[in-house]
């Protein structure tokens, strides 16, 4: 296999998030110690690479960046971007990794930013957990609103890794230690009631 990293780029250079989509296609994110990222993909298990355009606009620092694929070609893309004010960067793929849609660049709500992971049940409904918070969206991550974490108040430092687990249930654990867990007991995931999660120390 062949390097995934671009020849010009000749600062230090990380893959930072790697997915498996099929038989020998890959999809990668790359960053450098400046301002760049950029999104490869093979389909010929790393022989040639293929690279996106970035979908963001302007001097970004991507970190904690992770895939969901649905398939071979539909995907998502979640990750921090602190050099937007620790913006929650989530995009889409629908032709495996070729190219990228940006779709949210922005805060939640206005005030908590950042996406350390991604976990969808379907290509509409979505988790994501953020500095101290679990973000929920129902449109393909167009819009996204932040559920209720029991005893625990949102904050920058804390990393939140989150992962559905059934079809009206998930969990959650952050760096300090603390799982949480959501399982309403009826199948509703609209309702404001059924989206508190209860927390427990490890």
């Amino acid at each position: 296999p062949v390097s995934p990293i671009p020849a010009e780029w000749d600062t230090l250079v990380q893959i930072d998030a790697l997915a498996c989509i099929g038989p020998g296609r890959y999809v990668c994110l790359l960053t450098d110690d400046g301002p760049r990222f950029r999104f490869a993909s093979t389909v010929d298990s790393g022989r040639t690479w293929r690279y996106a355009e970035n979908p963001v606009d302007g001097e970004t620092s991507i970190q904690y960046a992770n895939f969901q694929f649905f398939d071979s070609l539909r995907g998502y893309f979640g990750a921090v971007d602190f050099a937007a004010n620790w913006a929650s960067t989530f995009a889409r793929t629908t032709d495996g990794g070729v190219s990228w849609e940006l779709l949210h660049h922005d805060r939640i709500d206005g005030k908590l930013g950042g996406m350390y992971s991604i976990s969808f049940r379907d290509e509409q409904t979505g988790l994501a957990g953020g500095p101290g918070a679990i973000f929920r969206t129902t449109d393909g991550g167009h819009t996204w609103s932040r559920d209720s974490l029991e005893s625990q108040k949102p904050s920058t430092p804390v990393r939140t890794i989150v992962k559905w687990l059934g079809k009206y249930s998930g969990a959650a654990a952050t760096s300090r230690g603390t799982t949480f867990i959501w399982d309403p007991s009826i199948s509703s995931v609209t309702d404001d009631r059924l989206r508190s999660w209860e927390g427990s120390m490890t």
